[in-house]
């Protein structure tokens, strides 16, 4: 009886070890799970916030480079238009002083650098406007040819002219494509003409041409056999102003240019809407002109002394 007993206890013990065993690996086996489909749950949740962190990231840095370019774009695009802008702006081609060839009446043209004009008349009186510049392209081999529109306050244009090189390689202004065409000579190609025209050039020759001094403006031209234009600009503002034209002859003896009583000073100023008032001051003024040492340019005004003191260098 008591070895039964011991054998049921014995067989009790070695089952509940049994049992214990199967619990500790079963309990093992979950826990070991339990801690790897947590690392597993970690891992893909920091996989998860690495690619959501690069995706805005990467959105934020093609945001910032896409406005990058776009300001990239339109300041090139900016650029381009304000280059484009200058380009056909351009008048420093004809910037300068010209004066109309074959007319009784010639006028003295003057092309400022800021696109602007002023038309002198020999008589007295100007009118001022704006240049506009036209390409035309000739034929099929893509020939340009530029045309420069003068027109006045209101950009109607008054009339148009193209660069010519001439024969005797001076620059002129023409309207159109033949003789008959109204043509502006350079100013400062006047006195080149005439010394190759003549082997021994004369002294007055000197004169002819261009003179600046400030705003005021001198156009000094041969218009006939011994007689010379002098046409004086003298802008007191961008629309008020004083014009002075004078017909002289030469001195030889005193080597000047000399007008007795025939000069005529005219006031002008632009009232709005393309219109001008002009006022004639006079029509008896007496003038001189000297060239001195240093080969600068002096106007002696005997009506009303108004440029003593004054030196014209050339244009």
């Amino acid at each position: 009886m008591k070895k039964l007993v011991a054998c049921l206890a014995v067989l009790a013990m070695m089952s509940a070890m049994v049992s214990c065993e199967k619990t500790n690996k079963k309990n093992g086996k979950t826990s070991a799970n339990n801690a790897s489909s947590a690392a597993e749950v970690t891992s893909e949740k920091a996989s998860n916030e690495s690619e959501t962190t690069t995706d805005v990231q990467n959105k934020d840095n093609d945001k910032k480079s896409g406005t990058a370019n776009d300001e990239n774009s339109n300041t090139i695009a900016d650029t381009n238009n304000n280059n484009s802008n200058a380009e056909n702006n351009d008048v420093s081609e004809i910037v300068g002083t010209w004066y109309e060839e074959n007319a009784l009446d010639s006028r003295s043209l003057t092309v400022n650098a800021d696109g602007t004009y002023q038309l002198a008349y020999r008589g007295g009186g100007s009118r001022n406007g704006s240049i506009r510049i036209e390409r035309q392209v000739l034929g099929t081999d893509g020939q340009v040819n530029i045309w420069y529109c003068f027109c006045d306050n209101e950009n109607t244009e008054l009339s148009r002219f193209r660069v010519v090189q001439g024969d005797d390689m001076a620059t002129r202004l023409c309207s159109g494509f033949d003789e008959t065409s109204m043509s502006f000579i350079s100013a400062a190609d006047i006195s080149q003409i005439s010394q190759v025209n003549n082997s021994d050039p004369k002294p007055v020759d000197r004169f002819i041409g261009g003179w600046d001094c400030g705003r005021c403006h001198i156009v000094i031209s041969n218009i006939r056999p011994g007689n010379y234009s002098v046409d004086i600009h003298w802008s007191s503002s961008a629309s008020e102003g004083c014009d002075w034209s004078y017909l002289c002859t030469y001195n030889e003896a005193n080597d000047e240019l000399v007008c007795e009583g025939m000069g005529i000073c005219t006031e002008y100023a632009d009232i709005g809407e393309s219109t001008e008032s002009m006022t004639k001051k006079y029509a008896d003024g007496s003038a001189v002109f000297n060239i001195i040492d240093n080969g600068n340019l002096t106007w002696h005004d005997y009506y009303a002394n108004q440029a003593d003191g004054m030196e014209f260098t050339r244009s």
